[in-house]
């Protein structure tokens, strides 16, 4: 009995009423899955295109350009760097394009993944929901090597890394859980249930935020209490989830459009948290840690003329600079707070 009040307390809902507004509502076929560099948002158009658009977010009227097609229902996105990592759910692949390149070229990354849908990158592992075969698998980006990471899995859509702890959802019995990924033998941790169709997941501080693909509606929930908290009804097929800081962009697949909320709260916890940013060793030889770094703030480092050299979506601490050639450069976090370190 315990055990049930305390689910029903941690699943009750308070209505936020956040203003969604449209980013593009026109030329877009079944959007899906969303990455974003920079100001550049893309949009993983599936069943019926088959490709990978992108559009400007900085833009008041952003027009959508095509840039590969030819994919056969391209669902999740992950960046790394200038490498745009896609799941072809009908083709069993992942594939990767680069977005630096004025005419991307479509490769083969591995295939004999079952359904795949959602993938997060974590330092030099792609983790990947295989939704047919009922599993999250693990592939290193150097070998090339695939290996089963989480089995008995009914399921897995969308997943999102933290701190070392995987957030995952169960498309097909409505439960968030996570694991932990430093663990020597990974236990799965239920946290919360009740959700309907459950795809993409984003995090923003320690807010978990869930598109609810069945019942239209993003739900939020805090991964410190899993205390659930509706954000947005009403909404046509909620898909996709990333965040730039300061907004959370959405698809809209039944609707087919982009849509966007504000982050109000956002731009406070970036403030706060990022005056106590920091980072070590200073100078440094090859690898740099940050500390006190939000998940998913924009970073820029640039030299001592303002040349931008990295620019990237901050995931882990560490940042390998080793190719970088010695002198002074300077670290911007989310255009806020810069920080002058030295390579040696």
């Amino acid at each position: 009995m315990k055990k049930k009040i305390f689910l029903l307390l941690t699943f009750l809902t308070i209505n936020l009423n956040a203003q969604v507004t449209d980013v593009l509502t026109t030329g877009l076929t079944d959007p899906a899955g969303l990455a974003i560099s920079g100001n550049t948002l893309f949009i993983a158009e599936s069943f019926g295109a088959d490709k990978i658009s992108k559009i400007d977010i900085s833009s008041a009227s952003p027009t959508k350009i095509d840039v590969v097609s030819g994919l056969s229902g391209p669902d999740g996105l992950a960046i790394n760097g200038n490498t745009l990592y896609i799941a072809e759910t009908n083709a069993d692949r992942i594939s990767k394009i680069d977005i630096s390149s004025a005419t991307p070229i479509v490769e083969t990354v591995i295939t004999n993944v079952l359904e795949p849908t959602g993938i997060v990158i974590d330092g030099n592992y792609l983790y990947i929901a295989e939704y047919n075969a009922n599993k999250i698998s693990k592939l290193n980006l150097t070998t090339l090597v695939k290996t089963d990471y989480l089995t008995g899995i009914s399921g897995p859509t969308g997943l999102v890394i933290s701190n070392n702890i995987l957030y995952f959802s169960d498309f097909d019995t409505n439960v968030i859980s996570k694991v932990d990924l430093t663990a020597a033998m990974p236990v799965i941790t239920q946290l919360s249930s009740g959700f309907d169709e459950p795809a993409s997941l984003n995090l923003v501080g320690s807010e978990l935020y869930i598109a609810n693909y069945g019942s239209g509606k993003l739900s939020k929930m805090n991964i410190t209490n899993q205390v659930v908290s509706d954000v947005a009804p009403n909404l046509g097929g909620v898909y996709g989830l990333v965040n730039n800081g300061a907004f959370l962009f959405l698809s809209q697949r039944d609707t087919n459009k982009i849509s966007k909320i504000s982050l109000p709260n956002l731009s406070t916890v970036n403030f706060d948290i990022e005056n106590q940013a920091s980072v070590y060793p200073n100078p440094v030889s090859n690898y740099l840690t940050l500390k006190n770094v939000l998940v998913n703030s924009n970073i820029t480092i640039s030299d001592f003329n303002g040349r931008i050299i990295k620019q990237f979506i901050y995931q882990k601490p560490t940042i390998d600079l080793q190719s970088l050639e010695k002198g002074i450069y300077f670290l911007t976090i989310n255009k806020n707070k810069t920080i002058k370190f030295i390579k040696n």
